[in-house]
């Protein structure tokens, strides 16, 4: 499965005395990672800058909003409640510059998960906060209307700890009919919406019963249900993969449905076209820019997975090499499996169109797009589609004469 991650964009900070003078452009970012043996790393890219700042500080808090500062609250210490894993000055940069890009590590001895929704602020030096965004999980399922109800939103997952990796959920929804005041949330065993089954968890696990939405009784229609719920169902995110996520109302009649996976803030689209010993790869990726790519000495990669859904990523990915510089978009040879040859650089992270030879392509892969620090930004299915084309066409699609 893919590596789960944490990431923000930002806002300035909320007017208050502790608001710097500093200023941060809106597609700055930052990733978090957990650290193999425990820890965090954070990576960062940071826009907008003021020129004289030479560096600052990058820090978890406790609240989960950024609407004031109160409400943002102090840094996010460890299980112990005393400990601050949360340095000085941890962004760094040359003076007369308005970018940082780099990457750090916090020992913070909690789950990944633990730090999902909480306000992720950016500081200056002397403390004061500059920016704040709340941190997302990259897995979500999308939820669409059943039974015309009108309902839609997300339902972000990620793990929060405990024996299976205890599931946190965060639950967005639009849509719902004013005199509905409560209702149920569940993963289903099934793969489907037209056929969601029966709740997923585990015997001696902990079941669904306990998720419920609520909202207040003058609420309207047009007001969002927001909400936060732990679940230690005896499996994992990754064994929820590709499941559906069923929201009921208090009857436990479906209002709307969705499939756990992996949606990426990267978006595009790639053609496969598959020759006797080529394959043509043509298309455009966007979104690119708010990625580290060649922030950390490598660019962003088109790679190949095994597995036919991006709920669970296969692993069968292509060998990792680099361009020496700039910023692109990479495809490289596999490490076995599948046969090819050349490291084609891609430029831009925009419109490529690229023709490997000799390769031989393995129906129902995925096209994946990574990140410099090896993250998992972009994923698609490809599946087939025939269509006939005379040759005048097939040399246009191919960008021939």
């Amino acid at each position: 499965p893919h590596t789960l991650h944490l990431s923000t964009s930002f806002d300035p900070y909320p007017e208050s005395p502790s608001k710097g003078n500093g200023t941060i452009a809106s597609e700055s970012r930052v990733w978090i990672i957990a650290k193999e043996g425990g820890g965090l790393i954070v990576h960062y890219r940071l826009l907008g800058l003021v020129p004289s700042a030479t560096s600052g500080g990058a820090r978890v808090h406790t609240g989960r909003t950024c609407s004031s500062h109160a409400e943002i609250g102090g840094n996010l210490l460890n299980t112990d409640g005393n400990t601050d894993p949360w340095g000085a000055d941890v962004w760094t940069k040359d003076a007369g510059e308005t970018t940082a890009s780099g990457s750090f590590e916090v020992a913070d001895d909690k789950t990944l998960g633990a730090n999902d929704q909480h306000a992720f602020v950016i500081h200056q030096a002397d403390g004061r906060g500059i920016a704040c965004g709340v941190l997302r999980s990259s897995v979500r399922a999308v939820i669409a209307e059943v039974n015309f109800s009108g309902v839609s939103g997300n339902v972000w997952f990620s793990e929060s700890g405990g024996t299976n990796g205890a599931l946190r959920l965060s639950l967005q929804l639009e849509g719902v009919d004013a005199f509905l005041l409560e209702g149920g949330l569940s993963v289903r065993a099934g793969k489907s919406c037209t056929d969601p089954g029966a709740e997923f968890w585990n015997a001696g696990a902990v079941s669904w019963a306990g998720v419920r939405w609520s909202r207040a009784a003058n609420a309207s229609s047009s007001d969002p249900i927001t909400g936060f719920f732990d679940i230690d169902s005896g499996y994992s995110l990754a064994d929820n993969a590709d499941h559906a996520v069923v929201v009921t109302d208090a009857a436990g009649q479906s209002l709307g449905c969705g499939l756990i996976q992996y949606y990426p803030a990267v978006t595009g689209f790639v053609h496969v076209i598959v020759g006797e010993e080529t394959v043509q790869l043509k298309g455009n990726v966007a979104g690119l820019s708010a990625v580290p790519c060649g922030t950390f000495g490598a660019p962003c990669k088109l790679a190949v997975g095994d597995a036919q859904s991006c709920g669970v990523v296969g692993g069968g990915r292509y060998a990792e090499t680099s361009l020496a510089d700039g910023k692109h978009v990479q495809l490289v040879t596999p490490p076995g499996g599948r046969t090819g040859s050349g490291a084609e650089g891609l430029s831009g992270g925009a419109a490529f169109d690229r023709v490997i030879a000799p390769l031989t392509w393995a129906e129902g892969s995925q096209i994946l797009v990574l990140a410099a620090n090896g993250e998992l930004v972009g994923c698609g299915a490809v599946a087939p589609m025939e269509i006939d084309l005379t040759a005048a066409e097939y040399l246009e699609l191919k960008g021939e004469e």
